[in-house]
């Protein structure tokens, strides 16, 4: 077999010198969009999605109401929470957690620019 007359150790070399890249973001950089921005096609699709989500939220906080009160109290500055990851139920007695401040929403069309 022929071998090929090129000089691999210099190219070897410029990789090794080479800076390592950054490594890449686990977490992705969510951007809240402003509604009220949308366009008129969307913001109704929106709308119904709202609305959707409100009725799942209230037969989800009825559940969780009727759960906690076949329970026991889970104890001081303790509460149930309640995960429903990959449609399975799951439960758990955790600290009472504060709400977090949020970031300003971004306008559809600044979203769309970038």
């Amino acid at each position: 077999m022929a071998t090929l007359p090129i000089k691999t150790g210099r190219i070897l070399e410029a990789l090794a010198a080479a800076p390592a890249p950054a490594p890449a973001s686990r977490e992705p950089e969510w951007e809240s969009i402003d509604p009220a921005s949308l366009p008129k096609a969307l913001a109704a699709a929106y709308d119904l999605k709202r609305k959707a989500d409100a009725a799942a939220r209230e037969a989800r906080e009825a559940f969780e109401t009727a759960f906690k009160a076949a329970l026991p109290a889970p104890g001081a500055g303790m509460e149930y929470k309640f995960g429903y990851r990959f449609g399975q139920l799951a439960v758990c007695a955790a600290p009472i957690e504060t709400a977090k401040p949020k970031k300003g929403a971004l306008s559809f069309a600044a979203l769309a620019k970038r």
